[in-house]
């Protein structure tokens, strides 16, 4: 009986035994449409003066984002990357609200009001 090992390597990879793209897409994105469309990350690119700009365009433009929903980003992030006034000016000039808790922001791209649906039980003094 004759059996074959697959080698793989990433340096002398046997063509015998590569994948197929076809099945699957996720090793070889410029072959699926889907994956293509999705933009390359702000840590990726290679002009580091439209980091800011494209950051915040790839924050408001993602679906949740287009749909009225709700996303977080760090605060950390935030500052570093765009600088905490710019972020929140344009949360505003967009028409949307934001909280803060600890690191993380939340932003709710729509513009119903937002009510603490749990508040914290006022503190009594014994």
């Amino acid at each position: 009986m004759d059996h074959k090992i697959a080698y793989c390597s990433a340096f002398a990879p046997d063509p015998e035994f590569a994948p197929d793209p076809a099945l699957y897409p996720i090793l070889y994105p410029g072959s699926n449409p889907v994956l293509a469309s999705v933009p390359t990350p702000v840590t990726e690119t290679d002009n580091r003066q439209d980091a800011p700009e494209l950051w915040m365009e790839q924050a408001f433009s993602c679906p949740t984002a287009r749909k009225g929903g709700v996303i977080k980003r760090r605060v950390s992030d935030v500052e570093r990357i765009v600088g905490r006034d710019l972020f929140l000016t344009e949360v505003r000039r967009r028409g949307f609200q934001a909280i803060e808790n600890g690191d993380t922001l939340v932003i709710f791209c729509n513009d119903a009001p937002v009510r603490l649906a749990a508040p914290r039980a006022p503190l009594t003094v014994r």
